[in-house]
This record gives structure tokens, C-alpha cells and sequence, in this order.
């Protein structure tokens, strides 16, 4: 059990090393022409328009299979503790999601991302590529 909680503390900690890419890829490019990030990360997925300004979305998500997750039950029964471990398959999902708000001269004004390592990883490669 203490395995899994350090498996999964590692797990946290790498999680945010895409999205501090990303953040600091996207913050290069404030007030850049949209054509320079579009040169980076390609060309949107999507447009919208988000509190009267024109925004440009990336984003990915898929599943990349599952993987074995224990899960200890402890019960009482007649004044003895009775402690059982399972296996279940838990879903491994890669997800990640990038708006950059422009201007009227379409130069990037602002920006969010969010997501984890699996599904930002290839948007953090490419933001930091020459």
C-alpha cells in the first residue's frame, strides 16, 4: 500500500511539468500574431468567441487503456478485524485543453490550459520546439 501512495504522489508531481510547458510556451507568445502558435501547435481545433473575444481551442482526449488498482476493505466482524485486498481495472485517460483569447488584430491576449501529463505532453513538445 505505501507503494501506491508513492506511485501516486510521483504521479502528481510529474502531472504538472506539461502544463508549466505550456504555460510558459503560450506566455512567449503573448502578443504574437495567432499565426505564429498556429505554426507551434498546428491549426485549432476550434473557434468560439469567450467574453466578447475571439478564442482558438486546442484539445485532445483518449483513453489509453486501464491498469490494476488494489483496493483494501477493512470490516469488523465479532470484535475481529478482517482486512481483504481486490484488484480492479482502473481507466487511464489523456486529456488536454488549450484556449488562446485574441485581440482584433488577432495577437494573442490571453490564455488557459488544463489537462494532465498524458494528453498536454505532445502540446508542451511542440511549444517548446525551435
Amino acid at each position: 500500500m505505501r507503494v501506491l501512495v508513492v506511485a501516486l504522489s510521483s504521479l502528481l508531481l510529474v502531472a504538472g511539468c506539461a502544463q508549466q510547458r505550456i504555460e510558459e510556451g503560450l506566455a512567449a507568445h503573448a502578443g504574437q500574431p495567432a499565426a505564429n502558435l498556429f505554426a507551434k501547435l498546428s491549426y485549432p481545433d476550434g473557434r468560439t468567441v469567450v467574453d466578447g473575444r475571439r478564442a482558438y481551442i486546442w484539445g485532445s482526449e483518449h483513453a489509453s487503456g486501464s491498469f490494476l488498482s488494489p483496493t483494501a476493505s477493512v470490516s469488523t466482524v465479532r470484535q475481529m478485524t478482517l482486512t481483504s485486498t481486490t484488484m480492479a481495472m482502473a481507466p487511464v485517460d489523456h486529456r488536454c485543453l488549450i484556449r488562446v483569447m485574441v485581440d482584433q488584430n488577432d495577437r494573442i491576449v490571453a490564455w488557459q490550459s488544463s489537462g494532465n501529463e498524458g494528453g498536454c505532453a505532445p502540446y508542451a513538445r511542440r511549444l517548446a520546439s525551435r
